[in-house]
């Protein structure tokens, strides 16, 4: 693995399993921004330690199956270089997966996905079946007294944005500063964790990744000088964990502040 270039690193497979790309997200995870610098040398360490990891995962895996030959895994998480490759060695071998994620700690409740991962989850056939299923007079209530919770900060992952939430006096400063001008109309761009695993692999047909797209979208804007465009980074750039280098961070070194 040594004699490995970083290229060769990115798209290793080792007994099917492509554990460069796990290496890849887990790097970016530990650097917490969402490219890696292959002409850093700090970071290309990193990649080949979590690629290391990665393939003795996938050993791991490779002798479970063969010793106890389960019929089905339970598993928390399924990404990364710690559990990623257990999830992909065990789908490729038709094993079924059923996958966890660990919120009680902190929401109170636990999330199930069968043969995928969260952030494989709402694919567009899941979508198409999810569309169709009609809801019950009771779970109308439910979910609309959740959207309205949440909107109040009260529920969910919003707990963890509670305190800027309540900072009402640094939200009316925001808000005068986006509307102190007039423009003809005005557009909100969303953006997720640039090191979030759901942005693996080729998220979109258009962009190479949420970079691109931030670029070509601010380029957009800046010949139309009658649209606002405003950029909302992930909150949890800021409450959740501090990125080394956050969407906000990034705008401010490419585009100016």
């Amino acid at each position: 693995m040594s004699n490995l270039d970083v290229e060769e690193l990115l798209n290793y497979k080792y007994l099917g399993v492509n554990v460069g790309a796990h290496a890849q997200s887990s790097a970016i995870r530990y650097f917490l921004f969402g490219k890696l610098d292959l002409n850093n040398s700090k970071q290309v360490v990193v990649l080949r330690e979590k690629l290391t990891c990665a393939m003795i995962v996938t050993k791991v895996a490779a002798e479970l199956a063969n010793k106890e030959n389960p019929s089905a895994v339970f598993m928390v998480h399924g990404v990364y270089s710690t559990w990623g490759p257990f999830a992909e060695y065990f789908k490729l071998k038709g094993i079924e997966t059923v996958i966890y994620s660990n919120m009680p700690p902190r929401f109170g409740y636990f999330i199930f996905n069968r043969n995928n991962r969260a952030n494989e989850l709402v694919s567009k056939k899941e979508w198409e079946i999810f569309s169709k299923k009609p809801l019950s007079e009771k779970q109308e209530k439910e979910i609309t007294e959740y959207f309205k919770q949440r909107m109040l900060g009260k529920i969910g992952e919003q707990k963890m944005y509670q305190n800027n939430f309540d900072n009402q006096i640094y939200k009316k400063e925001i808000l005068k500063e986006v509307f102190k001008r007039n423009y003809k109309q005005r557009f909100v761009m969303y953006s997720n964790l640039a090191w979030d695993t759901a942005m693996e692999g080729k998220i979109s047909e258009i962009f190479d990744d949420v970079f691109s797209w931030i670029d070509t979208t601010i380029e957009f804007f800046k010949q139309k000088k009658d649209y606002q465009l405003i950029i909302k980074p992930h909150p949890a750039e800021l409450v959740w964990e501090g990125c080394s280098r956050s969407i906000h961070d990034y705008i401010k070194e490419k585009h100016g502040p």
